[in-house]
Parts: C-alpha cells; structure tokens; sequence
C-alpha cells in the first residue's frame, strides 16, 4: 500500500506544477507549497490498485526506486529501459505498431553536457493499405501482417541486447488493449525478453479511473494535436511522455540537488511536436504507391535473416 500512497502523492504534488488547475490551487494556499503538501490525505479508496499483477508491482516499484535515485544523485544499481507501446486496429486485424524508448541512464548523464537534449527514440509500423498513418516522430517502415511477431520480438531483443537488466513496459490500458493483442500475435508478454515490470497510464495517473490519452495530455500541460492521435507510434510516444510526467512529480525543483534534473526533464515532457505535425485523411496513403520497396524490402529481409534465433 506504501507504494500506493507514494504514486497519489507524486500525482497530488505534480498539479501544483503542471496542468490548468494548478493557479487555482496555489491561490488557495497563499502559494505556499507547505501547507498545500499537509492538506494531502491518502484515502484507501483512492489509492488502493486491485488485480495488480507483478509485474505492475515492480513497475510501480521501478518508478519509486527511480525517483529516490534521482533525489539522492545515487546512479541505481540496475539501469532499465522504458519502453511504451500502442496498436492500432481490432485485435485480429492490427493496423499499426507504435513503439517508444527511453533510457533511464540519460538521467543521470545529464551532468556531463553543458545543454544536455534527452531523447526518445519512436518507430512506427504501419501494416493497412490506405491507412492514415501521419507519424509525427519519425518514418513510417511498412510491413505486412505475417511478420509482425517477428518484428515485435526482434524489437524487444534489440532493447535487451541494449539494456539486459530490464524492461518496463508501458502502454494506456496496457493490460485491457495491447497485452490482449500481443497474445493474439502469439508473442505473449511473458516471452518478451526481459521485460520485469509494466506501467499502465491510464491507471497510475487518476488512481484506476480509465481516462482518455488526450484528456491526460491536455490536462497535463503536455503538447499535442488532437489530430495525432490514434497514429500507434505518436501515442507510443506521448504514452512515454506520460510515464516522464509521473517522474517529474516525484523531484522537488525548489532543491538544489534536483532543480537541473527536474529542468531537463520537464523540457522534454513539454517539448514542442516538429513542425509540420498532421495526420493524413484516410485513403491519402496508399500501401502500394507511396512504399518506397528498396527500403523495406530490407527490412523485411533484416526481419527474416534475423529472426531464426528467435523463434
């Protein structure tokens, strides 16, 4: 339950920072932080999560270790990789893969550059002919339905190979959407490698009330575009925005030791989309006419040259 109570802190403390609320509240206490930080009551019904998974208790866990560390300037002992992932399309018919990834160690590099950028790192694979795709963060690589399993588990074998100490996990309604398509995919969460914990967004931001991912940004100060949405890799990445969000919350910028991280990270979080950012009409992105064939016929051939050890 400690956990628990730490996560609706981190949310209770961020509405002092961020979101349309947050005038308000420090109008009612006289802009003194302290006294908005003892009106805090942790209610069970509030706070209390049911049907946790493990792995949703060591996301949990992975989030409040990762915020200790970064208060205390302590590099953690086991360094993991979060990585946020979105489909688009009814489960048997998938349309997209959006996949996000982010290296906790970039945290705590920061130090080291006289104006450190944090990055994210966003793929999208788009599998419909005439789909809108509108992939705000990178190229679209399309492919089609038979390989992507294979895609998927030479994704997560490349963030392994990247970070062998551990996978998170992280999705908006994780385990009612994407958990469910994987399984149907027949790449089930537990054959993923070394993926330990998940986070779902979704629950760990208004404390299990499912909320929509476009309310949860604009609610939070988080740049987007309404038209970007349902684009896999564009919500992959603003899943993971998300995610940062809930770091955020737990680092006090009035402290010394935390005020440049907390700088840093929050300039990601509310870094502005590339210019340009639209979502195309449907039926504007042929399959067939606009694939550029040299380019992801060797993907595909990557795919299938590299999937053998894998299957």
């Amino acid at each position: 339950m400690a956990r628990h109570v730490a996560a609706a802190l981190r949310r209770y403390r961020g509405s002092w920072f961020l979101g349309p609320d947050k005038a308000r509240l420090r109008a009612e206490c006289n802009n003194d932080q302290a006294a908005y930080l003892k009106a805090f009551r942790a209610r069970t019904e509030d706070v209390q999560h049911t049907h946790d998974t493990p792995y949703q208790c060591v996301g949990q866990e992975y989030l409040d270790d990762l915020v200790l560390a970064l208060k205390t300037g302590q590099r953690p002992s086991k360094n993991s990789l979060i990585v946020a992932i979105d489909f688009e399309g009814p489960t048997g018919s998938t349309k997209e893969l959006g996949l996000s990834s982010f290296s906790t160690t970039q945290l705590f590099d920061t130090h080291n550059q006289a104006a450190p950028r944090l990055n994210i790192r966003d793929e999208n694979f788009s599998i419909a002919c005439g789909y809108g795709r509108g992939f705000a963060f990178g190229t679209t690589t399309r492919i089609t339905l038979e390989i992507l399993p294979r895609v998927l588990r030479n994704a997560f074998a490349s963030y392994h190979d990247s970070c062998p100490d551990g996978i998170i996990l992280v999705g908006h309604g994780l385990w009612s959407a994407e958990v469910g398509v994987l399984d149907t995919l027949g790449v089930p969460i537990e054959s993923l490698p070394a993926v330990v914990g998940t986070i779902d967004t979704s629950r760990q931001l208004f404390d299990g009330t499912i909320q929509h991912l476009g309310g949860l940004l604009q609610a939070n100060g988080i740049p987007y575009r309404p038209e970007t949405l349902h684009c896999a890799g564009n919500d992959a990445h603003y899943t993971l925005r998300l995610v940062l969000l809930l770091v955020l919350w737990g680092l006090d910028p009035w402290h010394e030791r935390e005020f440049g991280i907390f700088e840093v990270l929050q300039g990601l979080i509310t870094r502005p989309l590339p210019i340009g950012t639209e979502r195309g009409r449907q039926g504007e992105d042929d399959w067939w006419e606009n694939m550029d064939g040299d380019l992801d016929m060797d993907f595909v051939l990557e795919i299938d040259e590299g999937d053998s050890d894998l299957m």
